[in-house]
């Protein structure tokens, strides 16, 4: 754990100066900055710049959802619920702005769990709920001049100002408690092509615009037999995202909103509306590794909702993370 007497000193030093630049490369003698990390005039040393990319995160939250619409659910009804999260969170980028390669960033055993009870006007929402994704990736190739080649005679180069890539979830499920019984969200494939505005070689900022394919299976398991409910959206799912980081990890910020167009074998036709914001923020760092302070809210519209689900829902959490480094 930090040294007491040197937290306070560490922190401020952190937000006022980005560590291995300036006069904090320099130091006075005494103290200096190493990279990522600060040694103090006893030669001891300490991190103060996080990268949130290649880690492993734990975080326990508190969430609260409010929930409205057809399926039973009137106005008002309201879930508070506690959880516990848990990933592995890895990255690779580029060396500079003006190399050519692949940004990559990987996600694996993404998993939550909640338990709560609530109530909204005589109906008991609240229940265990699960979610987890096996693995979710993104690939976007970065070039210091990117451009489109147009198969004209001569061929043709426009250049233009965005990388293009790729990004996927496959293996993912959602158990949902509803109406006595529990419905299951298998989500086979979800994946986007990607046009990425910002073109940090780094990773920290970007600005995606993405549109593709997500097929799912909805399953309940009070129907006897079972009869899946199958979910298409072919190219018809659409995902603004921003990602922006401070250069000493101090703060990360999400934003989001998607909008699906899908089939269902049962409903037919329907749409799906999501916005997403997240922040963290670094609070301490218990040897070298950060603990965090997350806050996260969305909204979520279906229209027609799934059988036993509310058309409209609000949701807002916060919680603390600890992220070990795994580089």
């Amino acid at each position: 754990m930090w040294a007491r007497g040197s937290i306070l000193a560490a922190v401020v030093a952190a937000m006022l100066a980005v560590p291995g630049t300036g006069w904090a490369q320099q130091g006075d003698g005494r103290h200096r900055y190493e990279g990522d990390y600060y040694v103090d005039s006893d030669g001891r040393r300490m991190r103060v710049a996080f990268d949130p990319g290649n880690r492993m995160y734990l975080a326990g939250l508190i969430s609260a959802q409010w929930l409205a619409g057809e399926g039973g659910y009137p106005a008002g009804a309201a879930d508070v619920s506690g959880g516990a999260a848990f990933r592995f969170d890895f990255r690779l980028g580029c060396e500079d702005a003006e190399s050519d390669c692949w940004k990559m960033e990987h996600r694996l055993l993404d998993v939550e769990g909640w338990g709560g009870r609530g109530t909204g006007g005589g109906r008991e929402t609240g229940g265990a709920r699960f979610a987890g994704t096996l693995y979710s990736g993104r690939y976007v190739r970065h070039l210091a001049s990117p451009y489109i080649a147009l198969p004209t005679s001569p061929p043709k180069k426009v250049l233009v100002p965005f990388d293009f890539g790729l990004a996927l979830e496959t293996a993912g499920v959602e158990m949902t408690p509803v109406s006595g019984s529990t419905l299951w969200d298998v989500d086979v494939i979800d994946a986007r092509l990607v046009l990425e505005l910002l073109r940090s070689d780094d990773l920290r900022n970007r600005l995606d615009l993405g549109v593709g394919v997500r097929y799912h299976i909805l399953v309940r398991d009070s129907e006897e037999p079972l009869r899946p409910e199958h979910s298409l959206a072919p190219f018809t799912a659409a995902l603004a995202a921003l990602h922006l980081e401070t250069k000493d990890g101090f703060h990360v910020l999400d934003l989001s909103a998607g909008f699906r167009r899908s089939w269902s074998d049962r409903l037919g036709w329907g749409q799906d509306v999501e916005v997403g914001l997240r922040y963290e923020l670094v609070l301490a760092a218990l040897n070298d590794n950060p603990i965090s302070l997350v806050l996260d809210g969305g909204y979520r519209h279906s229209d027609p909702p799934a059988r036993g689900l509310p058309d409209a829902e609000w949701a807002a959490g916060a919680g603390l993370a600890f992220s070990p480094q795994l580089d």
